[in-house]
């Protein structure tokens, strides 16, 4: 169950009841949206008190998004953009492939001025998601197992994903996915993302058991999750 209510100085709030939520919970995602975990024992009063009283933390969030949003890279005719493995080139005209080298082509219609159009932008965000979803399928599984040998988990299924809010995930039958963006992250932070989740194979939550079994196979976990703060899922 699920419905939407506004609360002020907050806006539009997401609240989700279901049963298996055994405390409230809250997080805004990366378009802005609210959203409250609500335990079935718990009343939409006491649910909507308590995000009215975190209401400067949620708009601290808000602004923080935004700030992040206007440090999107902006694609223009021209622009050279280096992923993991590849170099991509926005050119007029077709597409076209050269060992590391990518074009994107974009209609000889468009001009220069078009670029700054949202559809042109997600177009050619599109593209580059997909030279990302190679890559990732390419080299992460490699690393993977690589990883999970060496500390001696063994988890289910691996699959990859364009997610807006998460690196990683593990689910309850350790099926490990991925986000295509960790090729936009150095090497050791790649490293930690996957080892985050590997964790997850042996501790489900986020209880200090788990930081503890994280710190035994990542060194300095602490300093590359404060490093991994500094890079967004969304922001290219």
């Amino acid at each position: 169950m699920q419905k939407v209510v506004n609360i002020d100085g907050v806006g539009n709030v997401l609240f989700r009841r279901q049963r298996r939520f055994v405390r409230m919970s809250m997080r805004v995602s990366q378009e802005g949206d609210v959203i409250v975990n609500v335990p079935i024992l718990v009343s939409y009063k006491t649910a909507k008190e308590w995000v009215y009283s975190k209401s400067v933390w949620i708009n601290k969030s808000k602004n923080k998004l935004h700030e992040q949003s206007s440090k999107q890279t902006v694609f223009q005719l021209g622009s050279v953009y280096k992923t993991y493995r590849h170099t991509l080139c926005i050119v007029h005209g077709k597409s076209s492939s050269n060992g590391e080298q990518i074009n994107i082509g974009v209609p000889h219609t468009i001009s220069a001025s078009d670029f700054k159009h949202t559809n042109v932008q997600t177009s050619i965000r599109s593209i580059i998601d997909k030279v990302y979803t190679r890559e990732a399928k390419e080299v992460l599984p490699v690393r993977v197992c690589h990883l999970a040998d060496k500390h001696g988990f063994q988890f289910n299924k691996l699959s990859f994903r364009n997610n807006k809010s998460r690196w990683g995930s593990c689910s309850g039958i350790n099926n490990i996915s991925l986000n295509i963006h960790l090729m936009r992250l150095p090497d050791h932070l790649i490293d930690y993302v996957i080892l985050h989740e590997l964790c997850h194979i042996e501790e489900k939550n986020h209880s200090q058991s788990f930081w503890d079994l994280l710190e035994s196979v990542c060194p300095d976990s602490k300093q590359l999750r404060k490093e991994l703060r500094n890079y967004s899922t969304t922001i290219y």
